[in-house]
């Protein structure tokens, strides 16, 4: 036989939130707060109590919401106990061990996708093919005196836009285009937080090279090209211009690169 659930809910006016949930469930009035017996199984409140917290909560008036106790919504297992008690506090205290309930919506800040290019000497780029789980130390490395021959860029994923806009226009290969999310390479690694990180060879950076350098020089003519938004253009610009000179080098000095996308 599964077990009811009661919730304690605050409130400065106890009679006036007991009548404004008549028919959600049955109600006993305290001094400062109301006990609302739901019929939802206590284990199933206890298996998911955000989503349960969030759904008492859509039942109330907002008056009552902007009552509730900032630590959440206090929850007992149904048995029929009596909820007499003159305060809201003596009645978390007098029913054992509660359970709370979420009653707001946490949201996890929007994380920014990053690109970091390294250029490849013969040597490194050895090592890298010997043992790929270097790639996350070299994030750890950007961050304390950074690396040689390497780009960071914060605008990863407009940029790449951009750049597949620019192909599209004239009419060049996308792959060449793909310079901040390569297509083809050779997958070295990934993991929650690193999307992935793919090795270029000499000749996927030489095609690369080729396509940054044919679009314009002028400013005016390069935004028209790209079609960037009046409001990213100053950073896209400056940003385009060192992914160019980054793609220059490597094809003058016919090196890899390594192409680490990642989160932050």
């Amino acid at each position: 036989m599964s077990i009811d659930t009661f919730v304690v809910i605050p409130s400065s006016t106890p009679r006036r939130l007991a009548k404004a949930l008549e028919g959600d469930g049955y109600c006993q009035i305290g001094g400062d707060y109301v006990a609302l017996a739901v019929g939802t199984p206590y284990a199933e409140v206890e298996r998911d109590p955000k989503r349960h917290g969030l759904q008492i909560v859509s039942l109330l008036p907002p008056w009552a919401v902007r009552e509730l106790d900032p630590r959440g919504l206090a929850v007992y297992p149904e048995v029929g106990q009596s909820f007499a008690h003159a305060k809201y506090a003596e009645a978390l205290l007098n029913h054992g061990e509660l359970l709370w309930l979420p009653t707001v919506v946490v949201t996890t800040p929007q994380r920014a996708l990053h690109g970091l290019l390294i250029s490849l000497s013969p040597a490194r780029e050895k090592l890298l093919l010997a043992d790929p789980e270097l790639v996350p130390t070299l994030l750890v490395a950007r961050t304390r005196g950074g690396i040689p021959g390497s780009l960071e860029l914060d605008a990863c994923q407009p940029l790449q836009r951009a750049l597949l806009t620019a192909a599209k226009t004239t009419g060049a290969d996308a792959e060449a285009a793909s310079a901040l999310e390569p297509v083809g390479g050779m997958p070295l690694y990934d993991d929650e937080m690193i999307r992935d990180a793919r090795l270029l060879r000499a000749d996927r950076c030489r095609a690369i090279a080729a396509f940054l350098g044919s679009l314009p020089s002028d400013a005016g003519a390069l935004t028209q090209v790209l079609r960037l938004p009046d409001a990213e253009r100053a950073s896209l610009l400056a940003q385009f211009e060192k992914l160019r000179g980054f793609y220059a080098n490597l094809s003058l000095e016919k090196k890899s690169a390594l192409v680490i996308r990642f989160l932050v």
